[in-house]
C-alpha cells in the first residue's frame, strides 16, 4: 500500500459521503448513531457542561451539513467530522471562559456588605453613625443646628465658598 492510497478516506467513507450529499437520511442517521457518544465525549473535554456539549455537537452536525459539500477526502469521514466538533467545542469554550452566568453574580443567601467602605464618604475623624460633635445622626447636625444657613447655596453652585482645607 503506497502513501497516497493510505491517506485516502476508506470507500465505505466515499460512498457515505454521497449519500449523504444526495439527502439520505437514513445516511445520515446511521452516521449520528456512529459517532454521537464519541461526539459527546470529546466535546465535553472543551466545555464545562454536558448540556453545553450537547449543543456543541448538535452545532458540528449542522456544520458538517453545511460544509459537506467542501469534503475533499484528504481524510476520513469520521476525522474531518470529529475535526469540525473540536474546533466548535475549542470556540465555545473560549467564550464560555469569558463570560460569567449573570446567576452567579448574586446569591439572595449571601450576606451582602457595601462594595466600598462607608466610612469613606465621611468627614476627617469623624465616624460612621456620629457627628463631629459626638450626637447621632452621622450628618453634623449637632446643638447648634444644621452647618448651612438656610438660603446658602451648597456646594458647586455660584455665591459658595468651600472650607479652607477644601480646594476650590
Amino acid at each position: 500500500m503506497t502513501d497516497a492510497e493510505a491517506a485516502r478516506p476508506p470507500r465505505g467513507d466515499l460512498e457515505l459521503v454521497d449519500a449523504l450529499r444526495a439527502g439520505d437520511e437514513s445516511a445520515f442517521m446511521r452516521l449520528v448513531e456512529r459517532l454521537q457518544p464519541q461526539m459527546l465525549r470529546i466535546a465535553r473535554m472543551y466545555v464545562s457542561t454536558t448540556a453545553v456539549a450537547e449543543e456543541v455537537v448538535q452545532e458540528a452536525w449542522v456544520g458538517v451539513l453545511k460544509g459537506l459539500d467542501g469534503f475533499e477526502g484528504r481524510s476520513s469521514l469520521r476525522t474531518w467530522i470529529l475535526r469540525i466538533l473540536v474546533n466548535t467545542a475549542k470556540t465555545r469554550g473560549q467564550r464560555e471562559a469569558r463570560s460569567v452566568p449573570f446567576s452567579s453574580l448574586w446569591s439572595p443567601d449571601a450576606h451582602t456588605e457595601p462594595a466600598v467602605d462607608p466610612g469613606r464618604f465621611l468627614p476627617e475623624g469623624q465616624e460612621s453613625g456620629r457627628s463631629l460633635d459626638g450626637h447621632a445622626g452621622g450628618l453634623g447636625v449637632g446643638p447648634g443646628g444644621p452647618p448651612a444657613v438656610a438660603g446658602d447655596p451648597g456646594p458647586g453652585r455660584r455665591g459658595y465658598r468651600y472650607p479652607a482645607a477644601q480646594p476650590a
